[in-house]
């Protein structure tokens, strides 16, 4: 689906996140041993309903009408696998009913990307007419229905442009109504139980049930993360902020992807996603000190394994001076004062290693 791709919306997505959406077989995903029939899984359901009559008891979320409805019957969700309800379906989120690690991030991705860290693997209840709304999700990742599920996905690039538009919208509903038409770059894939779709990180994503049925769901981390995620805190930190769960959320997988970066010789990125977000970092370091002391944390790891010599500053010339201390003195907590190469001049290919380095190959709800 992504062969015949414009230049313009290739470049888009290349320009603001990791690598272009793509679909995978769902098999390459499985763990064969472990592949759940919607029969089983409603079985389960239901025992697990039964067993957490109390909502304090839920270790799942309802949600009719992309908003949460705790007093809602959960078992409304199965019964409109049976009879759709078009106009309030009733999704179950975090359905805690199969073991962990038994969907995985495809083998053939590492054509296109490396990913690792798989984690928060999600199942949810969605019946048809289903739809959740526009958002971004922090981290790479795959999604694969299951049984006769079917769904449509409408996805856009974190463009600086496109996460304008989703700041513009903050806490409305519709909208992909109100803003969809100004997106740029989408584009609409449709996945069945035979299909995995790889969205990469902060990825704008709309999605649309059109067969109920189960979704099952991870997140991975990727060497090249720390660049979307770079967007998403400069546009959405600003005086006005963003709902405070997503932006925790936000700035703890920044840290992570920083840090992942860097430990696959990806500095150079690393670096230039923090720089290029230096001035809302700040904002965020003084309201919260654990999360600076994390992110010192993870710089003195990084230089305590490097020689300053090694590395060479993407954004100026630190001269004969060692790498270290310049970063520290200048780029760590302070603005450049010159910004000589953007973000995407240094993912294209700025050397930040004087040796070759190898190349590599949650507001959130996942429908």
């Amino acid at each position: 689906m992504t062969t015949s791709l414009s230049e313009k919306v290739t470049s888009l997505w290349l320009g603001s996140t990791t690598t272009l959406p793509r679909i995978f077989s769902a098999a390459e995903c499985w763990d064969e041993e472990h592949l759940p029939s919607t029969t089983k899984l409603i079985v389960f359901t239901l025992h697990h309903i039964e067993a957490t009559k109390k909502v304090s008891d839920r270790t799942y979320y309802v949600y009719r009408q992309s908003e949460q409805a705790p007093t809602v019957d959960p078992r409304l969700a199965i019964a409109q696998l049976v009879q759709p309800a078009e106009s309030g379906p009733v999704v179950l989120i975090d359905l805690d009913i199969i073991p962990k690690g038994v969907f995985h991030i495809p083998v053939s991705l590492a054509e296109f990307i490396e990913g690792t860290e798989e984690a928060n693997q999600q199942l949810l209840l969605t019946p048809n007419f289903s739809f959740t709304d526009l958002h971004v999700d922090t981290s790479n990742g795959i999604s694969s229905p299951i049984g006769k599920c079917k769904k449509l996905w409408m996805v856009f690039p974190p463009t600086v442009k496109n996460i304008g538009l989703m700041k513009r919208v903050d806490g409305q509903r519709a909208k992909l109504t109100r803003i969809g038409r100004s997106l740029e770059g989408g584009l609409v894939f449709t996945t069945n139980s035979n299909e995995a779709i790889y969205l990469p990180a902060a990825c704008i994503h709309a999605v649309i049930t059109f067969e109920g049925g189960y979704l099952i769901a991870i997140d991975f981390v990727t060497p090249l993360s720390s660049r979307p995620l770079s967007t998403i805190v400069d546009v959405t930190l600003d005086a006005s902020g963003a709902a405070n769960t997503f932006r925790e959320e936000v700035m703890a997988r920044f840290l992570v992807f920083v840090d992942y970066g860097m430990s696959c010789k990806f500095e150079n990125l690393a670096i230039a996603s923090w720089i290029a977000t230096l001035e809302n970092i700040n904002r965020y370091a003084k309201d919260f000190p654990n999360w600076k002391r994390r992110a010192i944390k993870i710089w003195d790891d990084f230089f305590m394994q490097k020689k300053g010599g090694e590395i060479i500053c993407a954004y100026g010339d630190h001269g004969k001076g060692n790498f270290i201390a310049h970063f520290k003195e200048v780029h760590m907590w302070q603005k450049p004062r010159v910004q000589k190469r953007t973000l995407g001049d240094v993912v294209e290919g700025s050397v930040v290693e004087k040796q070759p380095t190898r190349k590599s190959k949650i507001f959130r709800i996942k429908t």
